[in-house]
């Protein structure tokens, strides 16, 4: 499947002399280390060949309904880089098999520990409950982001627009990569 990531250029250097990488756990966000770990933990359970690596993070669909990341839409993918920073484009072709497909916008429920609902009655509900009881909760809504052959729920994608379809994987080969765009990062334009 075709899927594209956003990186800083020292990863291809890296890639081209390794050829296989795993993340390096030390440079996870310590502030979603929970989230992630959920997130890994989906894995284990969807993807019978996953070993418990942390994850690579690509666009399937990115955001604005381009087909591939936009690289002028700078504060979408340019992650708060120096200006001038070498990057890239990686796009690649990762077997179907070892990604786990779920929606952006549904995603940054996890990464707030909010339940993921489409009603004010929903989220008093699970609000109202003892709070041993309100993280199983939540995070039984969170599995909603998955359902990416469901309707789109219009409390987070609005009625016309594309849904935007992240990709988690956790091994990046070389082998994989189809085409690099190499880019300097520029300041934000708002």
């Amino acid at each position: 499947m075709r899927v594209w990531m956003i990186a800083e250029a020292t990863l291809y250097t890296l890639l081209t002399a390794e050829r296989v990488l795993s993340v390096d756990p030390a440079l996870v966000d310590e502030d979603f280390g929970d989230a992630y770990a959920w997130m890994r933990s989906q894995m284990a359970c969807r993807l019978p060949h996953y070993e418990g690596h942390w994850l690579w993070w690509a666009w399937v669909h990115p955001p604005c309904g381009h087909v591939r990341p936009d690289l002028r839409k700078r504060q979408l993918y340019h992650n708060g880089w120096p200006v001038g920073t070498p990057c890239m484009r990686l796009e690649l072709d990762v077997p179907a098999v070892e990604l786990l497909l779920s929606d952006f916008d549904m995603w940054h429920a996890v990464l707030n520990y909010s339940p993921l609902v489409s009603s004010d009655e929903e989220w008093d509900a699970i609000e109202a409950l003892p709070e041993p009881e309100q993280r199983s909760a939540k995070e039984a809504t969170w599995l909603r982001l998955f359902a990416l052959d469901e309707p789109q729920d219009p409390f987070w994608h609005g009625t016309d627009r594309q849904r935007t379809v992240q990709a988690c994987f956790e091994t990046l080969r070389l082998a994989d990569v189809c085409d690099v765009t190499m880019f300097r990062t520029r300041p934000t334009r708002w």
